[in-house]
Parts: C-alpha cells; sequence; structure tokens
C-alpha cells in the first residue's frame, strides 16, 4: 500500500526545483519522476510515464499566455491536472491561473503554501474523474436498459411464432431442427438481455446494510469451486473479523462472484491458480481523503495466467470491451459500478505472461444494521 503521488516539475529556476523536491519529498507522499527546465520533451514523458500531476513555471514558455495554453494542451491530452508556480509580477494574470489550472502558488512560498495547493489539486482531479466516469456509465446503463427492453420484445416475438411452427411441422423432423436452431439462439439473446439488464441495474438505489465482507466472499469462493472450476487451486487468505462494510449485500456477491470467475478463466487449462486475501491495511496515501477513516479493506485477488497488455488493461472497464470470444464485456464494468457506489476503487496490475492482479479498496464500515 506504498503508493506515492508521481510529480513531474517542469520550471526554469533550479533553486525553485530544489524548493519544489525538498518540500515534497520531506512530506513522504511524493515521487518526483523528473525535473526539466523547458516544455521541450513534456508531451513525450506524458505519453509514456503515470504522472499524478505536473507543476509548471508559467514561464517555461516564451510568455505566461503560453504557458496557459502549454497547461490546458497537457490536460486535454493526458487528464494530468496542473499546479502553476507563478511569478509575484505576473499578478495579472492569477485570476486566469485560478481558471485554467488546479490550482497555483506565487513565488517565494512556503512548505504548507506548497502542501496545500497541490493536494488540494490532486482531491479536485480525482473528484471529478470519479464523477466524469459515473456519469458516462449512468448515461450507459438507461441506453443498456432500453435496448434490453426493446431486445427482449423483440425475442418474445421470435420465440412464440418459433413455438407455434413447431407445432405446425406435423413431425417433420428437418423443420423442427431448424426451429429449436432458432430457439437455441433466442436463449443466448435471453442471456445477453440478463446480463444488459444487471448492468442498468447497478445504480439502482438500493438499501445498504453493514455486514463482515468474508461472508459473503467465503461463500462465493465455496460456490465457484464447487459448482463452476472444480480443477482450478483457489488459495485463501482472508480475515474475519474487523471487516464490516456498508453495502447492498447482493451487489457485492456480484462483485465477489465476477471477479472471481475471471480470475478462473485466466487460469482454466493451464494449471494454474487463483490467490483470494482479504485484509485490513492503512489506507493508501491517493486515497485518504477519499474515505472517512485511516484504514481501509483490501480484496486482492491474484492469478496466474497469461495476463494482458497495458493497452487491453486501460479498457477493462469499459462496457462491452472483452478479449474474450463469445462474452458481453460487461463483467468488470459492473464490478467497477459496485465499487464505485460502496465508495471504493479499484486497480488492475498485469503483464504478459505475468498473470494479473486485481485490488479492491473499500471503505470500512461501522457497526450498524446488520444482516448477518
Amino acid at each position: 500500500m506504498s503508493e506515492k503521488y508521481s510529480v513531474l516539475i517542469v520550471e526554469k529556476d533550479r533553486k525553485v526545483c530544489g524548493q519544489l523536491i525538498d518540500f515534497l519529498e520531506s512530506e513522504g507522499d511524493f515521487h518526483i519522476i523528473k525535473v526539466m527546465h523547458s516544455g521541450t520533451g513534456v508531451e513525450d514523458i506524458c505519453k509514456s510515464t503515470k504522472i499524478h500531476l505536473i507543476l509548471l513555471g508559467t514561464s517555461i514558455e516564451e510568455s505566461t499566455k503560453q504557458g496557459i495554453n502549454f497547461a490546458r494542451l497537457l490536460f486535454k491530452l493526458y487528464g494530468i491536472p496542473v499546479v502553476f508556480i507563478a511569478s509575484s509580477k505576473e499578478k495579472d494574470h492569477i485570476k486566469r491561473f485560478a481558471l485554467d489550472s488546479y490550482g497555483y502558488i506565487v513565488k517565494p512560498f512556503s512548505r504548507d503554501q506548497l502542501l496545500s495547493s497541490v493536494y488540494l489539486a490532486l482531491q479536485k482531479a480525482r473528484l471529478e474523474k470519479r464523477l466524469l466516469e459515473a456519469q458516462k456509465l449512468r448515461a450507459l446503463s438507461i441506453f443498456a436498459a432500453g435496448v434490453a427492453h426493446d431486445f427482449n420484445n423483440i425475442l418474445g416475438a421470435i420465440i412464440g411464432y418459433s413455438e407455434l411452427i413447431k407445432l405446425k411441422t406435423g413431425g417433420n423432423d428437418q423443420v423442427g431442427k431448424y426451429v429449436n436452431l432458432i430457439l437455441k439462439a433466442c436463449m443466448r439473446g435471453k442471456q445477453l438481455i440478463d446480463h444488459l439488464m444487471t448492468f442498468s441495474r447497478q445504480f439502482d438505489h438500493t438499501k445498504k446494510y453493514s455486514f463482515p465482507l468474508h461472508i459473503i466472499l467465503k461463500e462465493t469462493i465455496k460456490y465457484v469451486k464447487s459448482e463452476m472450476f472444480e480443477d482450478v487451486l483457489i488459495s485463501e487468505d482472508i480475515i474475519k473479523e474487523g471487516d464490516l462494510i456498508s453495502a447492498d449485500p447482493s451487489k457485492v456477491h456480484q462483485l465477489c462472484l465476477n471477479l472471481l470467475v475471471n480470475a478462473c478463466e485466466a487460469v482454466k487449462g493451464i494449471n494454474g491458480s487463483v490467490a483470494v486475501s482479504l485484509k485490513r491495511e492503512k489506507c493508501p496515501v491517493t486515497m485518504e481523503d477519499l474515505l472517512d477513516s485511516q484504514e481501509c479493506l483490501v480484496l486482492e485477488i491474484k492469478d496466474t495466467g497469461e495476463g494482458m497488455d497495458e493497452d487491453v488493461r486501460e479498457r477493462i472497464f469499459e462496457p462491452f470491451f472483452s478479449t474474450k470470444q463469445g462474452a458481453t464485456g460487461l463483467g468488470l464494468s459492473v464490478v467497477h459500478g459496485i465499487v464505485t457506489e460502496i465508495g471504493g476503487e479499484i486497480f488492475v496490475d498485469s503483464k504478459p505472461g505475468k498473470g494479473t492482479i486485481v485490488r479492491v479498496i473499500l471503505p470500512v464500515a461501522q457497526e450498524g444494521e446488520a444482516l448477518y
């Protein structure tokens, strides 16, 4: 849980760069990716490196206006929040800094002024990202529900008339065979409708309960072992106390089931294994402002499958995206929606040939209306 904020510093004044490095590294929450004294090459680093924040000197370009435009470009292309490092001589542009960035500091600055601006910018960027994702998924869920409803009506007509044809075949085995194939395809369509409705229902506001996560997790593992993947080795390291969460139990079961099925499918037929752990840990620094408690629950599911490359990993939560033939591509998007509703975060670490680790971080609940 040692993830730190990655920071890129772009500032001409080397003395100011030294101050920024000293102040940030003394806090312990930040990792300085690189220090640059000009804007040349910044875009290349943004393309290839995960960066949480850019500290950008407004004089990095020929004029303050160009510096502001450069910051806009970086955020538009790569979604990286920018905090300006301004000179006291640029008072006329202070209002523009506030409007065109995630914050600013004016030289000379103190350690507290820097950290206050930086933490505020990071929190603002993260909350905006969550809001944007929620809005996008909500719009897709409404669309999915409409498609499912219309598709269900069409399938109902096809199934009904197919059954009538079957009754009228008069023992014609060839016609009956074709009708059965139609009905079989319709059943697959019905399954797709069920997936669409599951995806759309994740945004319904349901009553939440405080309950121990390990109970649902262990029940789900038992079901997956006995009913779906008898040949897959699943190891467990699960705490049995201090794991209360506040959520809809049925959605939490869906979350656990989807993640376990994905992991088992990744190792099926290759003598691989799946490791499931549930622990209570100190919140990662990148999430402290999103969770009320200093501690959180960490559900980790690790498989020894083939893994995935970066391009695939970045798209796995997109609705309808899948690399598996015949899959709907809704399983992980449903998981993402449930985790977001609970108030947590989900992270995926994977490389080709190295397997996959899914880490779900959830807030710890207080004693409340218990289901168990």
